[in-house]
């Protein structure tokens, strides 16, 4: 009877230490993925955001996480989209990972980036005044 108890009690303890092992890699497995979703969008944790308004009449289809393009680099994304009340226009919201400064002649466009109906932001931040 001892032998056998003390049987059953090796087999619960490599039990138990299987099923941590398991949990352990899981947990490992799903902080990577956090880590690569956060390294392929190319955001830092931590890091400063800035805000910005733009109104726009017409936004052609653009969408909550598009991109927000600067000098042909990723600059941020689409935070939200909300109808003006007085029928004006629509209002986005983005979030920028890095502070532009408007300067005279700036320009937002929205742009197609696909056939199948992909849109961006496109920010031109314009000229100083004296840029020569």
């Amino acid at each position: 009877m001892g032998k056998e108890l003390a049987m059953k009690k090796d087999w619960i303890a490599r039990e138990l230490t299987i099923e941590v092992i398991i949990g352990v890699f899981i947990v490992m497995v799903l902080l990577g993925l956090t880590y690569f979703t956060f390294v392929l969008k190319g955001r830092v944790f931590g890091a400063p955001e800035y805000s910005m308004k733009v109104r726009f009449y017409d936004v052609m289809g653009l969408r909550v996480r598009d991109d927000v393009i600067c000098r042909g680099m990723p600059v941020g994304e689409i935070k939200s989209l909300e109808l003006d009340e007085g029928g004006k226009g629509v209002h986005v919201h983005l979030t920028l990972n890095k502070q532009l400064h408007m300067k005279v002649g700036y320009k937002i466009t929205v742009v197609s980036t696909s056939i199948l109906g992909g849109r961006n932001l496109q920010i031109y931040e314009g000229l100083p005044l004296k840029w020569w």
